[in-house]
């Protein structure tokens, strides 16, 4: 399941549950007309907590539709993530990709202002690492 929600900043794309081949190609068609009808750049929000890691097979084609945004306008984009599989499935998919140089991982486990630092990326720019006001989750307890 999807919704594709505008923002002032751009798009914030939910996420959750197990994509089946169709739904992954019902999420491209819906979220490349939202960003090819938008007039000026963007950025995008995508948060998949709640997200089942995808097969081999079906991260091909989320990696097919992350390049198509990137033949967009848009400027920044931030993935909020809290499975370590998934995380793993979307660093490997930002480091084959070249493009994605404006991308950026937030690991919500970590960081609980993982909203704020996702919209002072694409927003402002500010690297969601480096937002000092925002202190992440200590693992040593």
């Amino acid at each position: 399941m999807y919704r594709i929600e505008p923002a002032y900043y751009g798009f914030r794309v939910t996420s959750s549950g197990s994509f089946t081949a169709e739904e992954i190609g019902h999420l491209s068609r819906d979220l490349l007309t939202a960003l090819k009808n938008c007039d000026r750049p963007f950025s995008l929000v995508i948060d998949s907590r709640k997200m089942v890691p995808p097969s081999p097979e079906k991260l091909v084609k989320f990696h097919d539709l992350h390049m198509a945004v990137w033949e967009t306008i848009c400027q920044r984009v931030a993935f909020i993530l809290d499975s370590p599989v998934t995380k793993g499935q979307v660093l490997q998919m930002h480091y084959s990709s070249s493009p994605t140089c404006q991308d950026r991982v937030i690991d919500a486990s970590r960081y609980p202002g993982w909203e704020e630092r996702a919209i002072a990326w694409v927003a402002d720019g500010i690297e969601p690492e480096t937002t000092a006001a925002l202190k992440p989750v200590s693992r040593s307890k």
